[in-house]
């Protein structure tokens, strides 16, 4: 897993290696504009990421409804957007401010615009993808999400968690050293 983030990390790594490393900027993106988390009228909070000029010139038109933003020097390029992030962040708050969150995916999904919603841990539990499973515990059973991992067509079957202490014995015998040395 350290692997695959420090990969994730190529560009900002290169940029430090350089002597200037990107700032903190939270789930927005150093190079890339519109890139962020808005909230939508009713409170929900929507990541969208535009790639590239073309995918711009369509949100800014059909999501935003400011096609005079796609034409505009100061926008119509990404490395304007980036230069200008606080006015393009405005409009995209401004805009998503004004939608509820249904409308505001249904806008995403039409114009094949990049987006996640950005959830908590209560949308977690409540997940149609999450698959659980239950553990005994000291305390009685319980459910946890399940092990990602499946082998064989199967998931890991959860067994129970020791109590503390339970297996400090057979663990000390296990490695204990062997009574010839």
């Amino acid at each position: 897993m350290f692997d695959v983030i420090a990969d994730w990390l190529a560009v900002p790594f290169l940029h430090a290696r350089a002597g200037t490393p990107p700032q903190r900027i939270g789930l927005a993106h150093p190079s890339i504009s519109p890139y962020g988390v808005f909230s939508t009228r009713d409170g929900r909070e929507v990541l969208v990421s535009i790639q590239n000029d073309r995918e711009w010139a369509i949100f800014a038109r059909d999501v935003l409804a400011r096609p005079d933003m796609a034409a505009d020097p100061d926008f119509s390029s990404n490395n304007g957007r980036v230069q200008n992030r606080a006015a393009v962040d405005a409009a995209v708050a401004k805009r998503f401010a004004a939608l509820d969150h249904d409308e505001a995916v249904r806008l995403l999904v039409e114009t094949d615009t990049a987006f996640a919603d950005v959830n908590g841990i209560d949308d977690l539990l409540t997940h149609p993808h999450l698959v659980q499973t239950g553990v005994e515990t000291e305390t009685g059973p319980q459910t946890v999400p399940a092990p990602a991992a499946v082998r064989d067509g199967e998931r890991h079957v959860a067994r129970r968690v020791p109590a503390l202490g339970a297996d400090s014995m057979a663990i000390r015998q296990e490695f204990a050293p062997a009574p010839d040395r």
